[in-house]
């Protein structure tokens, strides 16, 4: 709706009592007033005061420099709680639907050029991010490439201490395979590690760096020979009871010599 002089006019426009630097103009089109709170930049568009009347041009002008703003404004809310990489911000501000992509578009290019915006940087701090949440290469690479980061950028990343980092994650996961034989144990920490985003080639070193607790081998041994004695004297005795024993714990990869030390020790106890 617009008054009958071809425009809303201006009923009120003054300094905020609340923030500095900010304006409220308050517009009437003869049926309903509407608040706007501008700032600077915003009221320094062309001429307001009390009793002007907006063109249509002058109006739709100040509407997109107001989306602009609220787009803009929100995107430096966001940035301080975290870094976002360009094309990230701009989904993250679409997302609710209050937004119109042009805003946004024009929110994230006046950020980049004011330096608050910069994918370059964004990257590196990623890559230095992982020398602390031992993040492998692969892995950071991708989460990049979700944020919209350009492959250009990541070409010219630099990964110097992947195997320091994934040494440092290794041993972060040893302590829960604890209870496994090392066959398991390898292969467990061989999926974990690449889970974490290290390759292949970076991994399987450190795997051969995993041995087994001499002591922790003999006593899980022994508890799973006395499992299987008191599991299979259900159904065999004598010398099949122990040749099916002796099967099952050489399956899960225990040493012969171990075995049979173990089992002479327990054969008299399920006998």
């Amino acid at each position: 709706m617009r008054s009958r002089r071809g425009g809303r006019e201006v009923v009120s426009f003054l300094p905020s009592d609340k923030k500095a630097g900010r304006y409220i103009l308050i517009l009437d089109d003869g049926r309903k007033a509407t608040s706007y709170e501008l700032n600077l930049e915003e009221a320094s568009l062309f001429p307001l005061y009390q009793g002007k009347i907006l063109s249509p041009d002058e109006e739709e002008t100040l509407a997109k420099a107001f989306a602009s703003s609220k787009a803009k404004s929100k995107a430096l809310s966001l940035l301080k709680r975290r870094s976002y990489a360009k094309k990230e911000l701009e989904e993250r501000l679409l997302r609710d639907g209050k937004l119109k992509y042009p805003d946004v578009k024009e929110a994230s290019r006046s950020l980049a050029e004011a330096g608050l915006l910069d994918d370059a940087a964004y990257a590196a701090d990623k890559v230095d991010e992982a020398e602390y949440t031992l993040k492998g290469k692969r892995k950071v690479l991708h989460d990049l490439k979700e944020a919209g980061v350009e492959e250009e950028i990541l070409s010219r990343l630099s990964f110097p201490r992947e195997k320091e980092k994934a040494a440092k994650d290794l041993k972060r996961i040893l302590p829960r395979l604890v209870s496994y034989p090392l066959k398991e144990k390898r292969e467990k920490a061989c999926l974990a590690l690449r889970r974490d985003g290290y390759e292949d080639e970076v991994i399987f070193p450190l795997l051969e760096t995993i041995v087994e607790d001499e002591e922790k081998v003999l006593l899980r041994l022994g508890q799973e020979a006395s499992g299987a004695y008191r599991r299979l004297q259900r159904k065999y005795n004598g010398r099949e009871l122990n040749e099916r024993v002796y099967e099952a714990l050489a399956r899960k990869g225990y040493r012969p010599r171990d075995i049979r030390a173990v089992m002479e020790r327990l054969s008299n106890d399920f006998s």
